[in-house]
């Protein structure tokens, strides 16, 4: 006689609480993501124009997302060049058109400037930045917002650096496991530095942030 095989037994994460809803494993959230940009990388998400982009609103409202996020800037090196008020004109019309539209709706902003984010505060639900605080007072920002923070890995880059001969290594060596444990060390810190700033844990995600300091194959391994 066989016995069954049980499925491993999986931590439980927290769930994620904003604007008052709440996404666990049971009811997972999906994101949406509109560039306000006229260069990003795939030609489809670029908005520029303030009516293009609130159509993509609209249509992603339509199909499903439970979650908008908004990005100003271009995440790779190409592209031109956008200072902290070039990136607010994009933003802020867009975010408070939304949250007129959609008053339950949750808002998230891609920043990594907390300048940006005190902006938004009151408008935006989730500071997304995946820049892994190259800006340090951003996660403050978000917590006197009371918005939640996306916790992101990228390697010690900064932002718009496009990974190129990126290699990881640590005190067990430079195997391909080693940009797996280098993701969850910072991720671990990331949110903690969060916690600590005064996001509530339950408004903490975190994202390893594929093919952001890493390679192709880096983002595979992870």
């Amino acid at each position: 006689m066989t016995s069954a095989i049980l499925p491993p037994l999986l931590p439980r994460p927290p769930a994620l609480v904003l604007r008052g809803h709440i996404f666990d494993s049971g009811r997972p959230a999906v994101m949406a993501i509109v560039n306000r940009t006229a260069d990003s990388f795939w030609a489809g998400n670029r908005h520029s124009a303030l009516d293009d982009a609130l159509a993509a609103l609209h249509a992603a409202v339509e199909h499903g997302a439970d979650i908008i996020d908004v990005g100003g800037v271009r995440a790779g090196q190409e592209g031109e060049e956008v200072g902290a008020a070039e990136e607010l004109d994009r933003v802020m019309p867009f975010l408070e058109a939304a949250r007129q539209a959609y008053p339950d709706l949750v808002l998230s902003l891609d920043t990594w400037r907390s300048e940006v984010a005190e902006a938004a505060a009151g408008v935006v639900d989730l500071v997304n930045d995946t820049w892994a605080g190259h800006d340090p007072e951003l996660v403050h920002s978000a917590a006197r917002a009371g918005a939640g923070v996306v916790v992101s890995h990228t390697g010690g880059l900064p932002p718009r650096t496009d990974p190129v001969d990126v290699r990881y290594a640590d005190s067990r060596g430079d195997d391909e496991l080693a940009v797996v444990r280098d993701v969850l060390a910072a991720l671990a810190r990331g949110a903690q530095v969060a916690v600590q700033a005064g996001v509530p844990p339950e408004r903490v995600l975190v994202d390893p942030t594929l093919d952001f300091g890493k390679t192709t194959r880096h983002s595979l391994m992870g």
